[in-house]
């Protein structure tokens, strides 16, 4: 008689998997949603390498392009055009395919653009105008840091353009624009999406991601530390206007001092930045004094309780879009260190190339 191996199971058995937990129906939300913005932050990076490559490939086949090109990125005014046509497409056109598509999964309410707080408006300028000052500080201690073990930190400068015209150009470029777009993709997509998850892993995901994406150790800690304050802001007056307005003012004083480089020498310019700082310090403390006594409008949404703080930051980095751009921006960072190491190295192949004809 013939025996099948392995002998019939009868009646056959169906393992049903057990449901997923809320912990995991939460997970799996954060990371969605981290995959959407981190495709946000490899496009940002991607459109910009694709930008230049194109440019790069038109000069190699029309020269006369390439002395255009070479001649547009020598003048102050050409350098601030090309910055700002490649600035808004690149914090604009990623993160608002994420939005919607974040919208379409039934994320309401992501991009906060109403009228803020008024009550708390006034207190939240100030103490973020205060951790402002506090960013520059680290970065002048980092700085010097840097300095002390041979690796001078790189950050790029624009130049300004001569004349009253050159001046409104100038803000504008690096004030208004800065502004409004980077507040858009890091206060309003991320940060907006997340908070659904609690505003405290909201502020701190959009705030290392505003970081990185300045690329070099220079801006970096100092725009972590704005970027705290400018998350914190929004989520307090619940408007991303408030970070704009914040974002802003900082450039736009940045500007005057860019302005005052030509006019004034280095020890007085140092005595304005001096009182410069003590007067956004002194702000950030009247504005922590005034918003003491009154803790309900400044509390930060709690978000829910399934998943800790770090659980939920942990869940959106191990996002793949998110594992990629971190390793990509850590890069970034990584190798600017070297920049003017590197430059000093070229410049010395180039002279010694020269001096043998």
């Amino acid at each position: 008689m013939y025996y099948p191996y392995p002998p019939p199971m009868y009646p056959r058995q169906w393992v049903v998997p057990p449901p997923p937990t809320p912990e995991e129906l939460e997970r799996k939300e954060i990371r969605r949603a981290g995959n959407l913005l981190g495709w946000g932050l490899l496009a940002l990076t991607l459109i910009s390498v694709a930008f230049s490559l194109v440019i790069g490939l038109v000069v190699v086949i029309n020269e006369d392009f390439g002395v255009w090109i070479n001649g547009v990125l020598n003048d102050a005014f050409g350098q601030l055009a090309f910055n700002v046509a490649l600035t808004v497409p690149v914090f604009t056109i990623p993160f608002y395919f994420a939005v919607r598509t974040l919208q379409k999964d039934g994320r309401q309410g992501i991009l906060l653009y109403g009228k803020p707080k008024t009550q708390a408006l006034a207190p939240v300028l100030c103490v973020a105008l205060g951790l402002c000052m506090l960013g520059n500080f680290a970065t002048d201690i980092l700085y010097q840091i840097l300095n002390t073990v041979h690796l001078p930190p790189y950050a790029p400068e624009l130049s300004v353009p001569p004349g009253w015209e050159g001046k409104v150009f100038f803000a504008i470029s690096v004030a208004v624009c800065p502004a409004l777009v980077e507040e858009f993709a890091f206060r309003g997509a991320i940060l907006g999406a997340l908070r659904k998850h609690g505003d405290l892993p909201a502020i701190f995901i959009s705030a290392m991601f505003f970081a990185a994406m300045h690329g070099n150790m220079v801006q970096a800690p100092f725009a972590f530390i704005v970027g705290i304050g400018l998350g914190w802001a929004v989520c307090v007056t619940e408007s991303v206007w408030t970070g704009v307005i914040i974002h802003f003012i900082n450039n736009f004083m940045s500007c005057q001092f860019s302005y005052l480089e030509g006019y004034v020498d280095d020890n007085r310019l140092y005595i304005y930045m001096t009182v410069y700082a003590i007067a956004l310090l002194s702000l950030g403390i009247i504005g922590l004094v005034i918003s003491a006594p009154d803790h309900d409008f400044l509390k930060l949404r709690r978000g829910t309780e399934l998943l800790s703080d770090k659980q939920k930051i942990g869940a959106f980095l191990k996002a793949p879009a998110v594992v990629v751009a971190s390793i990509l921006f850590s890069l970034t960072l990584f190798f600017s260190l070297f920049y003017a190491p590197l430059q000093e190295l070229m410049n010395s192949l180039t002279e010694y190339s020269n001096s043998l004809y």
